[in-house]
């Protein structure tokens, strides 16, 4: 190997110390973008790879463009590189999630095949919504995963329809009154939230009341949501309490107590 064309090689580049590919002859060398030596064989393999993605590039493009599977019919809406999709075709995941759109004004969210966990944005029942694709079977949140806060302008609707309910029992074959009594309000500031100050139950103490009075062991007032560990064994027990089954409670003590001064 000449010595004097490596040397001429490392002045032209400023002197930066580079390793010259041993056994390759000096003209068959170059520098690429970094100033790193190559070789004919490492520029060969570059080309190559090159090509190979701009083929795919291409075909993708090209699929794109011509309509031949009936997936998508053109490129550019709002913007020209937009891929814009026919109804009932979907975006999908080798998991089976998917999001797709089967009318207009209506988007599908789904995370599996199952019917009954997707999320439908769009006009529902006359209106713009967000909504399950079925009742009762997502929640917002978790125990664990709470939202901050949600801000409304309407009200607060809970499904109360006599149709969907069944297992009437009365009131009257309970202690209400005592278990109100007992409930006790606290101010407090939350571990996450020392901003400001809240006012409500303890969780715990519901619980207590509740078998202390025997209300029914189920009692929606009360979520205990199991926490667990990587064995998949209980370990904790997430508490939260549902306030607006409170509404009923305290309804009926104001009942009995307009009926009391009535008979006096």
């Amino acid at each position: 190997m000449d010595k004097n064309v490596t040397r001429e090689i490392r002045q032209e580049h400023n002197g930066s110390i580079h390793k010259f590919p041993f056994g390759v002859l000096a003209e068959n060398v170059e520098t690429d973008a970094d100033h790193r030596f190559i070789s004919d064989d490492e520029k060969k393999h570059i080309k190559e790879t090159k090509e190979k993605i701009e083929k795919i590039e291409r075909e993708w493009q090209e699929s794109l463009e011509h309509d031949h599977d009936d997936r998508y019919y053109r490129i550019g809406a709002i913007n020209e590189n937009d891929i814009v999709f026919k109804y009932n075709h979907a975006v999908r995941w080798e998991n089976s999630a998917y999001i797709q759109s089967n009318r207009p004004q209506e988007l599908t969210l789904a995370p599996s095949q199952e019917d009954e966990y997707k999320i439908l944005y769009g006009i529902r029942d006359g209106s713009w919504a967000f909504a399950p694709n079925a009742s009762g079977m997502l929640q917002l949140g978790t125990a664990e995963y709470g939202w901050a806060g949600v801000y409304s302008t309407g009200g607060f609707n809970s499904v109360s329809d006599r149709r969907l309910k069944t297992d009437f029992r009365k009131p009257d074959d309970y202690d209400i009154e005592g278990f109100v009594k007992e409930l006790q309000v606290l101010f407090f500031r939350y571990t996450y939230d020392s901003s400001r100050t809240y006012c409500g139950l303890m969780a715990q103490d519901v619980e207590a009341l509740i078998k202390k009075y025997r209300l029914p062991e189920d009692f929606a007032l009360l979520t205990k949501t199991p926490v667990y560990n990587r064995k998949k064994e209980i370990v904790d027990y997430s508490y939260s309490v549902d306030y607006t089954q409170l509404a009923g409670l305290l309804i009926h003590v104001f009942q009995m107590h307009l009926k009391k001064d009535e008979c006096v």
